[in-house]
């Protein structure tokens, strides 16, 4: 009889499941396919977000399982996976090396969205085309339209000005600039966690996102930071990668009280889903949305603790949560899961930068053929059903097949 390690990603478990041939079983290599999972499902939220059908997908990708969007989970994760990858790299290449690749990791990020910046424009002057959909952001409750370009009459200067600061682009690849500018101060994180001051590193984090309750600002100006200020959305980059960097000591330490903190998150998860579900989203439709929380109170609690662009405390804290039952669920039932879902979702997981960079064109393509519309009824629901899988096999058939993998960074 052989003996298999049940590894957690997190949480760890204290004993085997009740059906060890479920449970995870720890992989060749570096790299954690739950990891890779959880990030697929995150890039399918964020294609269904952006195609802007309202489908079957959307009851769940839009804030339904709680106060939460896929775009924190990026975050966190992102960070996870840099600090469990750096602190190997520092104990083979040394600080400086880990540093290098994380500017070049920067750099690629910068590359990617002058690229999606640029298209964006060409697109824009091409005749017979309608590129709203990449120039443009309507705020679906007050019907707002804001350019994300400059105007017709803005110089040259201004236009490259403007290009070269990330201050114009499509806003469905917004998140991959506060990457960017993450990555690119990563290294001094970095420094702090291989001199074993992590705790110096949690606490300028949250003096950070604490900050801007005083003085709201934007450093860079850039135009990611209108949906994800970088003081704010550090805070999930930087708790990501201490503990991805700190992996083990955290397994260690959640194995340690794994009961009471599962119980909590199990109980915390069922509030948050409720909260979700009285949700007043006219978008949604009525049969499915609770009306338990008055519309008034919903929204005060909502904008003061769920804020996403503010991330509201309440909001982080269902982050955690979800990553506790995410983590127990993929590291408990992981067989039928990966037997089931595993060869859609890890893919897209793997290559997340190669299809948020191609998703854009399919935006495009999507809104000038099937005009965008959310209507929630009998065949429009049906076939915008249709419309979402039809996007998200094409993406994957591109990732599949590697289509311009050699130009194109995943």
């Amino acid at each position: 009889m052989s003996l298999r390690v049940v590894e957690p990603i997190m949480p760890a478990t204290e004993a085997p499941p009740p059906r060890a041939s479920w449970a995870y079983v720890a992989e060749p290599g570096e790299r954690d396919s739950r990891v890779d999972f959880l990030r697929g499902v995150a890039m399918v939220s964020v294609v269904i977000v952006h195609v802007e059908f309202f489908s079957l997908f959307n009851f769940v990708a839009w804030e339904r399982v709680g106060g939460v969007s896929s775009a924190e989970f990026f975050v966190v994760l992102s960070g996870f996976v840099l600090g469990e990858v750096s602190r190997r790299r520092v104990a083979r290449e040394g600080l400086g090396g880990a540093c290098w690749k994380l500017w070049e990791r920067a750099a690629q990020l910068y590359g990617v969205l002058l690229g999606v910046a640029l298209l964006g424009a060409l697109v824009a002057s091409m005749p017979y085309w309608d590129s709203s959909a990449l120039t443009t952001f309507v705020d679906r409750g007050s019907g707002t339209v804001y350019p994300l370009y400059p105007g017709t009459g803005a110089s040259l200067q201004q236009w490259v000005g403007r290009w070269l600061l990330l201050r114009m682009g499509p806003y469905q690849v917004q998140i991959l600039g506060l990457y960017a500018a993450l990555f690119l101060v990563a290294p001094a994180a970095l420094y702090l966690l291989s001199a074993g001051r992590t705790r110096w590193l949690l606490v300028l984090s949250w003096v950070g996102y604490c900050s801007r309750w005083v003085v709201p600002s934007k450093p860079t100006g850039a135009l990611f930071e209108h949906a994800f200020p970088l003081l704010t959305w550090q805070l999930l980059f930087c708790h990501g990668l201490a503990a991805g960097y700190h992996r083990q000591k955290l397994l260690a330490l959640y194995a340690r009280y794994r009961t009471p903190v599962l119980g909590a998150a199990v109980l915390l998860g069922a509030a948050f889903f409720f909260f979700a579900q009285n949700n007043p989203n006219p978008l949604v439709p009525e049969y499915a949305r609770l009306s338990l929380i008055p519309r008034g109170s919903f929204y005060r609690l909502y904008w003061q603790f769920f804020s996403k662009s503010e991330l509201g405390l309440l909001r982080i804290l269902n982050v955690a949560v979800l990553l506790v039952l995410g983590g127990e669920l993929l590291t408990r039932a992981w067989g039928p899961l990966r037997a089931a879902l595993g060869g859609f979702f890890i893919p897209l997981g793997q290559a997340s930068l190669y299809v948020f960079a191609l998703h854009v064109p399919v935006v495009f393509i999507v809104s000038n053929l099937i005009p965008f519309g959310y209507a929630a009824s009998g065949g429009a629901l049906l076939l915008n059903t249709l419309g979402h899988l039809g996007c998200l096999a094409v993406l994957w058939l591109l990732v599949r097949y590697r289509f311009l993998y050699r130009w194109i960074p995943h």
